[in-house]
């Protein structure tokens, strides 16, 4: 098949990212910025390990074994595309006095998923060990029901077993929330299926240790996005849902009401911040004792000059229950986050995924955001409560991840940055 045809039957906006990964690009050197005043980079990042981390995505940082010391769960597109596939590495390190020193482990049997997305830790199968969700799939893999997801069982001493919950869907998946859904005392396992214009909101079943429905049941079409959050939203009791929403072009996040019996409600958020990426609610954000919403789109004001702006807001949730059902307020608390223009059938968004936690040691949560679009990442440091200011942490990392964990046991928390374009792993961390 030639290029040409694979443009013509993914369409141009899927056909950039098979571009991308079926020709790869070039290793990008990642530098710091003026910002090593309080944060410096470790020399040796983590793809030194194995020479290359073959295209990592996203990050999530968790003590898998118990031992106080948190291991990093990264999915790896590698050659993900409707010809390839990536997988997923758990890093280990091995002395915590040095951040340089860890032992890379691949996933049993992860090896062909295409487009491993962003991780869930959870004790699945109520064993006592955490064990990890993997959803997969992607746009460039639509045609070719690629749709995943996967769970990995934790068999103790770094041994791991994989569990198909399905495979060969249509829809992708970014995230699973392991949650009882339906009220029966076992979790079931809550999603969002995306495609190009489309949405279904969808749980799996949980018919207890670890097995799964294979047919989900749909709670809701055409709502939410890639990485959904359980929340009680309206105070009532019923657990509701809420996300970002992009693929879905009607609002740029929205919730969904619980209303019983199976029924729910959509309600729209936000309408003028453009398709969005994440929407997580920060408990205690600005040391008020609320949760607020925080919502990163994905836009690009290079290629639309009159659409909206590259940014992170704040929204919080009305205190008043009426107003809960109408627009939230949003305040961009970020500044200079800009996409770069997209190259031919290449589109490109700004920014990312974001992670959150006290980074620079004042008493305050900051948010780590990645560019995404914008081949930068950056800090929204809280310098008082409510208050951020946005600095470059690290250049150069176009399209991938961040978190943020303490994984020295110092007390301070270091942060991740991957992206795989440029192929890159690094840790930074405070002085």
């Amino acid at each position: 098949m030639h290029f040409a045809d694979i443009r013509k039957y993914l369409g141009s906006r899927v056909f950039w990212l098979f571009v991308i990964l079926l020709v790869g690009t070039s290793v990008a050197q990642a530098s710091v910025s003026e910002f090593a005043a309080n944060l410096q980079q470790i020399e040796v990042a983590l793809e030194s390990i194995d020479g290359n981390p073959e295209k990592p995505a996203f990050i999530k940082a968790a003590d898998l074994d118990g031992d106080g010391s948190k291991e990093l769960i990264v999915s790896v597109f590698a050659g993900s595309s409707p010809m390839g596939a990536g997988f997923v590495a758990v890093y280990k390190l091995s002395d915590r006095s040095d951040l340089r020193g860890w032992k890379k482990t691949i996933l049993p049997d992860s090896k062909g998923t295409k487009f491993p997305n962003a991780a869930t830790v959870a004790d699945v199968n109520e064993d006592g060990r955490l064990d990890i969700i993997v959803p997969s799939g992607f746009l460039a893999t639509t045609p070719f029901n690629a749709g995943q997801i996967s769970w990995y069982e934790n068999l103790g001493a770094n041994h791991w077993k994989k569990h198909d919950v399905v495979v060969k869907q249509k829809l992708f998946y970014h995230h699973v929330e392991l949650f009882d859904m339906n009220g029966d005392g076992i979790d079931d396992m809550l999603t969002v299926g995306e495609r190009l214009g489309a949405t279904e909101v969808q749980y799996f079943a949980g018919k207890g240790r670890g097995v799964f429905a294979t047919r989900p049941v749909v709670i809701y079409q055409n709502a939410l996005g890639s990485l959904p959050t359980i929340y009680d939203v309206n105070q009532d009791g019923r657990p509701d849902l809420i996300s970002a929403q992009y693929f879905v072009e009607d609002c740029a996040a929205a919730w969904l009401e619980n209303l019983g019996d199976g029924k729910w409600q959509k309600h729209f958020i936000n309408r003028e911040s453009g398709p969005s990426i994440q929407l997580s609610l920060i408990p205690n954000l600005i040391s008020d004792g609320r949760a607020m919403a925080v919502l990163a789109n994905h836009v690009n004001s290079a290629d639309k000059p009159q659409g909206p702006k590259e940014g992170v807001f704040v929204m919080p949730i009305p205190e008043k229950k009426s107003d809960i059902y109408n627009l939230w307020p949003a305040k961009m608390i970020s500044e200079g986050i800009k996409s770069r223009p997209s190259p031919p059938m290449m589109p490109q968004g700004a920014p990312g995924v974001f992670a959150w936690g006290d980074i620079t040691g004042n008493g305050l949560i900051d948010i780590v955001v990645h560019g995404d679009g914008d081949p930068r990442a950056f800090l929204l440091e809280q310098v008082s409560s409510g208050q951020f200011e946005t600095t470059v942490l690290i250049e150069n990392v176009p399209q991938g991840g961040v978190e943020a964990a303490d994984l020295d046991g110092d007390g301070n928390l270091e942060i991740i940055v991957s992206s795989y374009e440029a192929n890159k792993l690094v840790i930074l961390k405070r002085k």
